[in-house]
């Protein structure tokens, strides 16, 4: 299927963001609590705007990581002969 990369790649840009939200809130509050700088906050959301194009690459040239096939049987199976 042609668009299958595509809708790959929108889920996963989904699944970033619906995690990314929680993170950015987290890191807020981490950043209040431990008294961190403010530069922690701004590294924090600097890492999460970079690692945007980073996951759509991957979801995009790397089906493999994302599923697993259905077809192959994974090793050490019941009643393979292993001499």
């Amino acid at each position: 299927m042609k668009d299958e990369p595509l809708r790959r790649t929108l889920l996963v840009l989904l699944a970033y963001v619906v995690v990314a939200y929680p993170v950015v809130l987290l890191g807020g509050w981490l950043r209040r609590v431990l008294a961190l700088p403010p530069l922690f906050e701004t590294l924090l959301h600097g890492g999460l705007v970079l690692g945007v194009p980073v996951a759509a690459v991957l979801a995009w040239r790397y089906p493999e990581l994302a599923a697993v096939d259905d077809d192959t049987e994974p090793a050490g199976t019941p009643g393979e002969d292993e001499s």
